[in-house]
């Protein structure tokens, strides 16, 4: 039932032009991180909301960026930052415009284990 469920979801949200996108699945990390190296290409997409669920935290915290890729120079620039975590929580972001052409999640932990995940619905309307 739930795949029945997710999936009229999934459909329902490429009929509005949107699509999920999964930077990083609910699992623990015990280092900094990032998807720079399979960036996500969002170049058909005007807006998109971020999603950071953190649901375990050892340490201090843990800091979640989203950046888009400059394609002159390569760096990469930050489109918005998750409020620093330091205990389970939730948040959303919106960015309304000025995705870039790829983006990727970027985590820098002072922790010794954080367990959370990073989604996205980017949407082409």
């Amino acid at each position: 039932m739930n795949e029945q469920i997710k999936a009229l979801t999934m459909r329902e949200l490429e009929k509005l032009g949107a699509v999920e996108v999964v930077f990083h699945a609910l699992g623990a990390e015990t280092v900094d991180g990032d998807t720079s190296l399979t960036p996500f290409d969002v170049s058909r997409f005007k807006e998109g909301s971020f999603f950071l669920a953190v649901t375990a935290l050892t340490g201090t915290n843990i800091i979640v960026t989203i950046k888009t890729k400059d394609p002159g120079s390569a760096n990469w620039s930050t489109i918005t930052t998750f409020t620093t975590a330091t205990g389970a929580t939730a948040e959303a972001k919106h960015v309304a415009a000025n995705l870039g052409s790829k983006i990727a999640a970027f985590w820098d932990m002072t922790a010794t284990t954080v367990t959370f995940s990073i989604y996205a619905v980017l949407k082409t309307k």
